[in-house]
């Protein structure tokens, strides 16, 4: 990966429709057709037409390249990014969506993950060793030494630098290219997830054998194993970890498996699933959690009063979504792809408020 300052060109892409195999308002309609979108919000609620489970549909938009998406994060309410297939990243900001591809060509590499601290501070990662970071007008090349390993999780904790989890454990990666190996694991077990808040990050995968696996130091390590009480030996593959603070943070992995962190112990949570979980997202004041699964369009939501519920978000029937996250006033988007898992159609990016 030697190319660098890929601009971030403009091409702008149909909203509710685009080129993809989907369409939003027919899955809008089918979905008020079928009483599972109902007038009433849902459940009783005052959300409007089309309402349901606490989410209201605002807006949906669907790549016009054939790559899925996989990753997204909020700049702000009004400007977010999504990172796809192929190096395909995608930007909505003021109702407008562009997208663009950074690695033209056949194969080129997948963003798995896109973590920033501000507008001009955001990073994605991906396999191959792709680690881009955006300096607000242009995305550039981090890796320059080209580290072949495939990168699944990042996490920002300070402008300028990046903690990126993978195949091979934790690495910390600056803007010039430079970076350190914070943790390195061997055989068979690899990271999927990193997250942290203030002094304390988290890095969750597989141990090798198919299961959890949880890290946790300062940012800067060492990174030691986190088992002790943990009594999480019975959950299988974890894939993302996020929170509200150091003393609420979760876990989500393969077959239904959750481990929540109180500040002293983890312990496994039981959400009445068998589903692979893909990603969650914890609001900053811990009183919703949004789980999704693994490529279908489920998903798992926590309110404040802490019971669970899982439902398909109206209008998206046909969506494999793969990460969901929260913006600042509230709203829900909602990122993946329609069509095979292997061959996708296209990205799908999903829009809802709340009520």
């Amino acid at each position: 990966m030697s190319t660098r300052g890929f601009l971030f060109a403009a091409v702008t892409a149909a909203s509710l429709g685009g080129a993809a195999c989907w369409n939003f308002e027919q899955a809008y309609d089918d979905c008020m057709a079928t009483g599972r979108c109902t007038g009433d919000g849902g459940g009783g609620g005052d959300g409007g037409s089309g309402c349901a489970n606490g989410l209201c549909p605002s807006s949906a938009y669907a790549t016009t390249h054939h790559d899925g998406l996989n990753a997204l994060w909020a700049v702000a309410p009004d400007s977010i990014l999504f990172g796809g297939d192929e190096t395909l990243m995608a930007r909505w900001k003021g109702g407008t969506f562009s997208e663009t591809i950074i690695f033209p060509g056949y194969q080129a590499p997948w963003i798995s993950d896109l973590h920033g601290t501000s507008a001009s501070d955001v990073w994605a990662v991906g396999i191959n060793g792709l680690v881009l970071n955006f300096d607000g007008t242009q995305w550039n090349d981090a890796n320059p030494s080209s580290l072949w390993e495939n990168f699944y999780g990042v996490w920002s904790p300070s402008p300028g630098q990046a903690l990126v989890a993978g195949s091979y454990g934790v690495r910390r990666f600056r803007p010039d290219g430079g970076y350190d190996e914070l943790l390195t694991i061997n055989g068979s077990a690899y990271l999927q997830g990193i997250w942290g808040s203030g002094s304390r990050a988290w890095a969750v995968g597989d141990d090798g054998t198919g299961k959890a696996i949880i890290y946790s130091a300062d940012p800067n390590g060492p990174w030691p194993l986190e088992d002790a009480g943990m009594r999480v030996s019975s959950l299988r593959t974890l894939s993302a970890v996020h929170g509200s603070g150091p003393s609420d943070v979760w876990a989500v992995g393969s077959g239904g498996s959750v481990a929540h962190f109180d500040g002293g112990a983890w312990g496994p949570v039981d959400i009445s699933s068998l589903d692979d979980l893909n990603d969650v997202w914890v609001t900053p004041d811990g009183g919703d959690v949004w789980i999704t699964t693994f490529y279908t369009p489920k998903v798992y939501h926590r309110g404040p009063a802490g019971q669970w519920s899982s439902f398909v978000p109206p209008g998206a029937d046909n969506v494999r979504i793969a990460q969901v996250q929260v913006t600042g006033n509230g709203d829900v988007w909602f990122v993946g792809s329609v069509g095979a898992a292997d061959f996708p159609d296209g990205g799908v990016a999903a829009h809802y408020t709340t009520y």
